[in-house]
């Protein structure tokens, strides 16, 4: 199976649509009105995730709220693919090991929110800070071209002791 099997494994079947969970989008959403904060679950590089009430269906939630800025330079890069937002793939998604999304939308701030199933456990398992960068080998790169807006593929070629001749291969490809 490959990895777009496996992708198109966690997506709904088109064949039956009887036991679809209602998903609502929603615009200009006063995130302090609706929801009770409980507390800060995690805070990632482009958003931060709270353990909420809502107060509409009294039900316990992830709300999921992404930094207006870091995202709007982050979406700028695929403007001309027309891809759908985060919150539209995320009610997409129904399996066992991942969690309902049940809305998404903007709030009254302009930035973007998810409310999602949330599951109670002992948080996040701790690493290092630095384990993330290092197994990414394009990280830097991508970095770069987030800050100067540079457009184009950004890829590593890791390919143990072969790796150079990969890369040149590879550049010769997209030159």
């Amino acid at each position: 199976m490959g990895l777009f099997d496996s992708i198109k494994a966690l997506l709904p079947s088109q064949k039956n649509t009887s036991n679809r969970r209602e998903v609502v989008f929603r615009k200009n959403v006063n995130i302090q009105k609706r929801f009770e904060v409980i507390r800060k679950s995690v805070s990632g590089t482009m958003s931060t995730f709270y353990m909420a009430r809502d107060r509409e269906t009294d039900r316990v939630i992830g709300l999921k709220i992404a930094d207006r800025n870091k995202t709007g330079l982050f979406e700028q890069r695929f403007k001309t693919l027309k891809k759908p937002s985060e919150g539209k793939i995320a009610v997409k998604i129904e399996h066992a090991y991942v969690v309902k999304t049940y809305e998404y939308g903007t709030t009254s701030n302009g930035e973007s929110y998810m409310v999602m199933e949330f599951l109670k456990g002992n948080g996040v398992p701790r690493y290092n800070p630095f384990f993330i960068p290092k197994m990414i080998a394009d990280i830097t790169a991508g970095h770069i071209s987030i800050r100067y807006g540079f457009m184009g593929p950004n890829f590593a070629t890791v390919s143990a002791c072969a790796s150079s001749a990969n890369a040149l291969a590879d550049s010769f490809t997209y030159i």
